[in-house]
């Protein structure tokens, strides 16, 4: 074999030699080198980059899901502001249904204001709280200290209809538990 020219690389603290002879720069117009270890390098690379790229999509993807949750949880906020009145109870156990005479007597109204803050009148008496939604969770605070006076269930909600599990957390018989209903007024 007749050496043309003798090249040294240095690559990654190796030293590699290339030998190109005379025969294979006539037969061809280029002439392509393999390095074993710098091919295995290059590779390693390429999957550590397409890694990363499928990483940073997959967190793209849960936090654009997160801010869809946001976006349904702030809806249910803009849907609950306004004043609402008591209409009927669902007993959940037998899925009876009875009629209220609030309609006639405004035995219970809430009103949820913008700012976060709710005004409930049950048969004249007034109470004032602070109001959160947590996913499905209606979540009332004392507005004095911040703590946690009452959560309910939030079964659906539409500009004219709110429906409340208001005994879900309470310990009382399963077949006691009940759901309001309530009308925009």
């Amino acid at each position: 074999m007749e050496v043309f020219r003798r090249t040294d690389i240095n690559c990654r603290r190796k030293r590699i030699q290339i030998i190109i002879n005379k025969k294979q720069l006539k037969n061809e117009n280029k002439i392509t080198f393999v390095i074993p270890e710098f091919n295995n390098n290059y590779n390693k690379m390429k999957k550590i980059i397409k890694n990363v790229v499928l990483l940073i999509s997959i967190f793209t993807l849960i936090n654009c899901s997160k801010s869809e949750d946001n976006s349904n949880s702030n809806s249910t906020s803009n849907l609950i502001v306004g004043k609402w009145q008591k209409y009927k109870t669902i007993f959940i156990a037998d899925n009876n249904t009875y009629l209220d005479d609030c309609l006639v007597k405004q035995c219970f109204t809430y009103e949820f204001k913008e700012n976060g803050t709710c005004i409930s009148n049950e048969k004249g008496t007034i109470t004032s709280y602070i109001y959160k939604i947590e996913g499905d969770f209606l979540q009332f605070y004392n507005p004095a200290s911040n703590l946690l006076v009452d959560s309910d269930i939030i079964v659906s909600i539409t500009n004219t209809d709110l429906s409340l599990n208001i005994d879900e957390n309470d310990n009382i018989d399963p077949s006691s538990k009940r759901q309001w209903v309530f009308r925009r007024y």
